[in-house]
């Protein structure tokens, strides 16, 4: 089903060339109606039930007399404009697919409170869970080693940073607007259509990675609950849209971050090969082992481990444990963490990981 989309703009040279340009990229998706009069505009979006209308500032629509199904957002010159009483505002002169993903995401809002799709299939789509009991071992730039390690092998990867303080832009960037949070919000109030939501959301890498970024407010993510993240991670294997689903995680035995190990097919543990690290990934193996002979959990199987910033004179592989090890990789000096990871993606060290 195509978007149908009405756009009232006073320049006819720029309404004829954006037409051009939806058409030329987006023509399977977007059915576009041009206007420059704005009753021919609105008396359209009542008669071919328009699904989004975008108008300029200098007209006068009254967002509350559209129809009921018909989202709204005011097509502005500046980026830096969000809203205008209290409607969206999209800026005019920014790149065509950012608009596009601006006009799935209001048109998310009014396609009916679908937020998964009950009894689908999930398709094959393998979700791998880096994380560590030990700070400071460069777990992130693991997983988002993982994620670049997907895309150099032809898959198509999504990032999702699930650590109450994560920040995806150390390693990730990527034109759009908004990030977890929307989805969250989405999630919570039921009100969106989830998986036009995340289209409209989720962003592109120049090194081919998908990515979600954080949310703006760390409360959003620390008050984010089992179910949703179910429901998040289930509406993104219905949509067949990637192969891999790279989750950046805290570790701990709370009831969410267990839940993400539950939701992982394989987990990725990472220690330095220091004392003090190997230690910590001890002790939680041990946990593990008595919380499955409890009942309790079942993930053990799925995990692999691996040695990041070791060095062979102050560090050790643990030979204890009977989990498959993937390597070590060495300590990059001098390097940004998101440099870093792509180096390690180029080691082919976790390429065993990526199916």
């Amino acid at each position: 089903m195509k978007i149908k989309l009405a756009i009232l703009e006073k320049d006819a040279v720029y309404l004829q060339r954006i037409s051009v340009a939806f058409h030329n990229k987006y023509a399977d998706k977007l059915e576009v109606y041009s206007f420059t009069d704005q009753e021919t505009a609105l008396e359209t979006a009542k008669e071919a039930k328009i699904n989004v209308l975008l108008a300029g500032e200098e007209y006068s629509v009254e967002p509350e007399n559209l129809p009921e199904r018909c989202a709204f957002a005011w097509f502005v010159d500046t980026p830096d404009v969000e809203h205008i009483n209290q409607s969206a505002a999209v800026c005019k002169y920014q790149k065509i697919d950012i608009i596009y993903k601006q006009i799935v995401s209001l048109y998310s809002e009014i396609a009916g409170d679908i937020v998964t799709t009950a009894g689908g299939e999930e398709g094959k789509t393998s979700v791998i869970c880096v994380l560590s009991p030990a700070g400071g071992v460069g777990a992130s730039t693991v997983a988002a080693a993982c994620a670049i390690s997907s895309c150099r092998q032809g898959k198509r990867a999504l990032y999702l940073n699930l650590e109450k303080y994560g920040t995806v832009s150390s390693y990730f960037q990527g034109d759009g607007l908004g990030g977890l949070g929307d989805v969250l919000y989405a999630i919570k109030s039921q009100k969106s259509n989830l998986a036009l939501k995340l289209e409209g959301l989720v962003r592109q890498d120049k090194s081919g990675v998908h990515f979600l970024p954080e949310c703006n407010i760390v409360l959003d993510r620390m008050e984010m609950k089992t179910e949703e993240l179910d429901v998040l991670l289930r509406q993104i294997k219905l949509s067949e849209s990637y192969d891999n689903i790279v989750l950046d995680a805290d570790f701990s035995f709370d009831p969410f971050e267990m839940e993400v190990m539950k939701q992982a097919g394989r987990i990725l543990l990472v220690s330095d090969g220091s004392r003090n690290a190997n230690a910590k990934v001890r002790r939680v193996c041990e946990a593990l082992k008595i919380l499955e002979q409890q009942g309790k959990c079942s993930v053990l199987n799925k995990v692999m481990l691996i040695y990041n910033r070791f060095h062979s004179q102050t560090a050790k592989m643990m030979d204890d444990l009977q989990l498959p090890v993937l390597g070590g990789i060495q300590n990059f000096k001098g390097a940004g963490e998101a440099q870093i990871a792509v180096e390690i993606a180029k080691m082919g060290v976790i390429e065993k990981l990526i199916q």
